[in-house]
Order: C-alpha cells, then structure tokens, then sequence
C-alpha cells in the first residue's frame, strides 16, 4: 500500500517505509478489515509528476463529512481524499495501531491524501481530530 500527501503544487512529507508482521492477529478479521501485511510509504517532491498513480476515486472531505461514502475501488488504484472544507482533517485507518495500514497527517484545506490498496478487503476509516462524526468505507475489490 502506498501512500502520497500532496498539496497544491507541491507533494509534502518525509520518504519512509514501514513494513507490517505477517503475525497480524485475527481480531481485524472479526472486524472485516483485510489482514494481510502492506507496505506503507509516504514520498516527497518538489515535482508533482513524480508522484504517478493508478488513479481511482476521490473521496471529497467537506465540513466533517467523507463524501461519497462507501467508496468502491480496486487493487492497485490510489484512492484520494481531498479538503474541500475549512477545518484541518485526517484519514486514519480504523484498527489498532499495531495493525494500522494508514495514517495521514492533518490535511489542511485544498491538501489531499492519497492510498494505494495492495490487498482486496473492507478497510474502514476516520477523522483521528473527529472519530465521532467522521467515518467511512473503502471497500477494495480484485482488478
């Protein structure tokens, strides 16, 4: 799984890669959530173009809302959520963290978040700043 934070011309973040164990318990199972591992990066660059995806749906965040919502997507198209609103916001991946296959900072307005999904599955998010009105679906199907 890959994942791109890109601002208004330009990409931000640190490049980092972060492997999960394949040890992953079953309690995400029970959840419907895919547990198998993924690798998870976050690239930076001065130059948008470098940053080439298999594009799918744009998830749009407008005043505390993901929207639409559940979001159909498959393996190996990015899926993007982009601020329209006015409030910063994040995209966290709704399991424990030691089984968490993303995480965005906070995503000022006009920013976006982008995924890339390895694995076919139901994987359920947030609004880590607010988990009580924000939540979403993506549920990811074979190409």
């Amino acid at each position: 799984m890959t994942m791109t934070r890109i601002s208004t011309g330009r990409v931000l973040a640190a490049s980092a890669a972060i492997s999960l164990s394949l040890g992953l318990t079953l309690a995400a199972c029970s959840k419907n959530e895919s547990a198998k591992p993924a690798e998870s990066t976050t690239t930076t660059s001065t130059d948008t173009r470098a940053t080439t995806v298999n594009q799918g749906p744009t998830v749009i965040i407008s005043e505390f809302r993901f929207e639409p919502n559940p979001v159909e997507a498959k393996v190996g198209q990015a899926v993007a959520w982009k601020n329209e609103g006015s409030a910063r916001h994040t995209v966290t991946h709704d399991v424990p963290d030691e089984q968490r296959l993303f995480k965005s900072d906070p995503i000022a307005p006009d920013d976006q978040f982008v995924v890339t999904f390895s694995q076919p599955g139901t994987y359920t998010y947030i609004c880590s700043v607010h988990p009580d009105r924000m939540r979403g679906t993506i549920n990811v199907t074979a190409g």
